[in-house]
C-alpha cells in the first residue's frame, strides 16, 4: 500500500500503473502475464491467461471484481489490456517539458512496461529506504490472504496456478501468534477468561 501511495504522488493523475497494482493484488498473477494479456482474454469479468502464456503452460481464468474488469475493459487497447501504458507515458512526459525523455519512449510492448515497473520499484526502495521487495512478493500477498479466509493450499494453488507445496515453502506468510490464538481458542472453546486465563 505504502508503494502504491508512492506511484500515485509520484505520477498524479495517472490512473493506468495504480489499476495494474489493483488488478495484480485482486489475483495474484505474475507480473509478467498480466503486462502481456491480450485484451481478447477479458472476457465474461475474467481474465484468460492462455496456457501458451502462462508458466505453468496451463490456461488460467481468474475472476476480476467487477469494477475492476469494467474498468480494465473500458481502458484496454486493441491488442493488450495495457496497451495505453506507452502513449500515456509519453503524454505525461511532453506535458512536464522533457521532449527527449518522452522520444525515448518506445511503442507498447509487455517487456517495456515489466522493465518500468520494475525500475519504479527499486527507485521507491531507494528513495524511501523502504526494505526491498520483489513484485513477485504481491503474488505472495494474495495467497497469504487466501489462507487466512481458509482456503486450502490445493485449493488456491489450482486458483493461481502454482504448487502446493510450493505455496507452503515460499509465498504464504502466515501471522503464526494469529493462528496459534485461533487454535487454542477453538482447542478452549468458552474454557478460557477474555483475559486468556482458564476457567476452572
Amino acid at each position: 500500500q505504502a508503494f502504491r501511495d508512492w506511484l500515485a504522488k509520484r505520477w498524479p493523475g495517472w490512473r493506468l500503473p495504480l489499476l495494474f497494482l489493483d488488478v495484480k493484488a485482486a489475483i495474484g498473477c505474475r507480473i509478467g502475464e498480466l503486462a502481456g494479456l491480450s485484451t481478447a482474454g477479458l472476457k465474461d469479468g475474467r481474465l484468460v491467461f492462455e496456457a501458451a502464456d502462462t508458466k505453468g503452460r496451463k490456461q488460467r481464468a481468474p475472476m476480476l471484481p467487477a469494477a475492476l474488469f469494467k474498468e480494465l475493459k473500458r481502458v484496454a487497447g486493441p491488442t493488450y489490456a495495457f496497451e495505453r501504458f506507452a502513449d500515456e507515458l509519453r503524454a505525461i512526459h511532453d506535458g512536464r517539458g522533457l521532449d527527449r525523455i518522452a522520444a525515448r519512449v518506445g511503442p507498447f510492448s509487455p517487456e517495456r512496461m515489466f522493465r518500468w515497473l520494475q525500475d519504479e520499484l527499486k527507485t521507491y526502495c531507494r528513495k524511501t529506504g523502504a526494505k526491498r521487495f520483489k513484485w513477485h512478493n504481491f503474488r505472495g500477498t494474495a495467497m497469504s490472504k487466501a489462507k487466512t479466509l481458509d482456503v486450502s493450499y490445493d485449493d488456491a494453488a489450482i486458483a493461481f496456478g502454482c504448487n502446493p507445496e510450493t505455496m507452503r515453502k515460499h509465498y504464504v506468510a502466515i501471522d503464526e501468534q494469529a493462528v496459534s490464538d485461533d487454535v487454542f481458542g477453538r482447542l478452549h472453546g468458552d474454557q478460557t477468561s477474555e483475559n486468556g486465563r482458564r476457567l476452572l
